[in-house]
């Protein structure tokens, strides 16, 4: 059915919106099929599908294959089919299940029973999971030809990759500038020579941001040129270079250092695919988490950790869920540690106890005051040394000339401290050390007049 009003052109500059505007597109998509397979207007659905393809192009998923169901959907008028495969993509955007599941993928609904793995590690029996990221390819090959050359990309994987990745095709510079910009999954750049500048949507800001740039003709759009834009925007993307001229010319220059490595275009597709997983690799090593995990496993102890937080981040993680499986564990009760460390007393050990205490206070009261004449003696010892010799141990590192040595035994040890110090100072500690025995002896008679008994 042909629409009266020509809806607007959805432009692909907008970048401030990004996942979470991409979530109400899709929600948007959703509603308005649910209407449409009730009878309602169809063309609140087609809008919605027109801006929602725009940028769609610049992901992963649903990729060219469900967007072209989709659109069929459409043109022949089947609401129920619509309404069916937006539900389907939508959910697995929301839960994020087309990172593990086949069956997302795939045009017909299976009905194979397939769930999206939600719960942490530690609950139940999760399955092994690699880590799901994006390339983003740039090439000059036709639109036309892009299936095939996605095809021939997802061929390379292999059940050892540690990782898997789906490739994002787009033919000029500003359709990989908003590639980078829109969609986080990407985490590594192939830039092939040949590309073109000029996106063919609207791009308002995108082309004032370019023309800034020094990028107004096509000319201007050299695969070096754009790798410098994505360094600066996405620092962390790892950048590839395909080129099929002067390789050892363009490896040298000095503006190349923001590239990871430049292949030879004639070279084996296979090289550059173990490239991007060892790329990825490199950042995904926790070289400290990975002897945790060896320690842990090791039957010397228990490990404990995170006994209170719930550790969302770490649970909902696209990267690092597997790191919730070793370090979520349940902590040991408080009273089951109380009772490993103190067993039953019987029923008279309270008074023992506080007799015990009140004689280890005094005991205590009576070392630190010894102690602290011991250290006023210290004192007056260093001070005796010469001023040369205290200096020259603050300046000069832990040198202490004031002491003699000290060796030969206890008794020669005891002496020389004893000759260091004059009589009168060790009469003083005497004096204080008995008056401290007599006052004790006078508080606990005073305080416990009965503790002498047969009790």
């Amino acid at each position: 059915m042909a629409n009266d009003a020509k809806p607007a052109q959805q432009r692909i500059d907008q970048f401030f919106s990004g996942p979470g505007g991409r979530a109400d597109n899709w929600r948007d998509l959703v509603e308005a099929a649910k209407v449409w397979s009730r009878g309602g207007n169809r063309a609140a659905y087609d809008a919605a599908l027109s801006a929602l393809a725009v940028t769609e192009e610049f992901h992963g998923y649903p990729g060219l294959r469900l967007m072209a169901a989709l659109k069929e959907a459409a043109a022949a008028g089947d609401a129920a089919t619509s309404h069916m495969l937006a539900t389907r993509i939508a959910q697995a955007l929301q839960t994020k299940s087309f990172r593990q599941h086949a069956g997302d993928w795939s045009t017909q609904d299976d009905g194979n029973g397939d769930v999206p793995d939600l719960l942490p590690p530690t609950l139940g029996q999760s399955a092994a999971r690699r880590p799901y990221f994006e390339t983003l390819i740039v090439t000059g090959v036709p639109a036309n030809n892009w299936p095939g050359l996605l095809a021939e990309w997802r061929k390379l994987r292999r059940p050892v990759d540690a990782f898997i990745y789906e490739p994002v095709v787009v033919g000029n510079l500003e359709d990989a500038f908003c590639a980078a910009m829109l969609n986080p999954n990407i985490a590594a750049v192939v830039i092939n020579e040949g590309f073109g500048l000029r996106s063919r949507h609207d791009a308002p800001v995108l082309r004032a941001m370019t023309g800034a740039m020094g990028l107004n003709d096509e000319s201007d759009a050299s695969a070096l040129r754009l790798a410098h834009v994505l360094k600066r925007i996405r620092p962390e993307l790892d950048l590839y270079l395909m080129s099929n001229r002067d390789v050892e010319e363009l490896a040298g220059n000095p503006e190349a250092d923001v590239v990871r490595r430049v292949f030879y275009s004639v070279e084996d597709i296979l090289e550059l695919h173990l490239s991007i997983l060892e790329g990825v690799q490199d950042r995904f090593d926790t070289p400290f988490f990975d002897n945790l995990k060896r320690y842990a496993q090791r039957p010397i102890g228990t490990f404990h950790a995170l006994p209170i937080a719930r550790g969302k981040s770490v649970f909902k993680s696209d990267w690092i869920r597997d790191m919730g499986g070793i370090l979520r564990a349940e902590p040991v009760p408080c009273r089951e540690q109380r009772d490993h460390r103190r067993p039953r007393q019987h029923a008279g050990a309270d008074r023992q106890h506080q007799e015990g205490a009140g004689e280890g206070r005094a005991r205590a009261r009576r070392r630190s005051r010894l102690l602290r004449d011991q250290r006023h003696l210290d004192i007056q010892q260093d001070g005796r040394a010469g001023a040369a010799g205290s200096r020259r141990h603050r300046n000069r590192g832990p040198q202490l000339p004031q002491i003699a040595p000290l060796r030969h035994g206890a008794g020669r040890r005891a002496a020389a401290l004893r000759r260091g110090i004059p009589d009168d100072g060790i009469l003083d500690v005497r004096r204080g050390a008995v008056a401290d025995d007599q006052a004790g002896a006078a508080e606990r008679e005073g305080r416990w007049p009965g503790s002498t008994g047969s009790r």
